[in-house]
């Protein structure tokens, strides 16, 4: 007979900040994070006549991530989208190389007492895309603004 298993404690869905040095630490709390998606092709490959083929891993790639929260006076992504379009777009006169807009970051999953739950170190961050909201006068709530942010890599913070 299988004994009895002590329950896992899950962790609540309740805050999120993000952590950047580019922002002189905490820049702003969300309520919404898309998740932390990491995938490793499958290569496949057969040798002479072999009828199961040899699967090896190949290109590693993570998604992007998206954060919402409400919109407010603070300006810090929307400059940061700037700053890469103005690099992107041949730099306007400013010979900015192109990884300056570059960032290591971390976000951080707050419980309900602002404890963190887990924190999530993303490498070579940077916002493809940044939205403000949509506007609709007869709504009942919030404008909501929204940050797509790529990187190159992301793993569980050490501390």
């Amino acid at each position: 007979m299988p004994g009895l298993v002590e329950a896992r404690v899950l962790h609540e869905k309740f805050k999120f900040l993000v952590e950047s040095p580019r922002f002189g630490g905490t820049a702003a709390a969300f309520n919404k994070c898309s998740e932390l998606e990491m995938s490793v092709e499958v290569v496949q490959y057969r040798e002479g006549g072999r009828l199961i083929p040899y699967k090896v891993p190949g290109l590693v790639s993570f998604s992007d991530v998206t954060l919402e929260r409400g919109t407010s006076d603070n300006q810090q992504f929307f400059t940061w989208v700037q700053d890469v379009a103005t690099v992107a777009g041949g730099g306007g006169g400013t010979g900015a190389p192109a990884p300056a807009f570059r960032e290591d970051l971390s976000i951080r999953q707050l419980r309900r007492d602002n404890a963190p739950t887990r924190i999530w170190d993303l490498y070579g961050a940077w916002p493809p895309k940044f939205v403000a909201g949509s506007w609709d006068n007869d709504a009942n709530e919030v404008t909501m603004e929204s940050l797509t942010l790529t990187f190159d890599f992301f793993d569980p913070a050490s501390d």
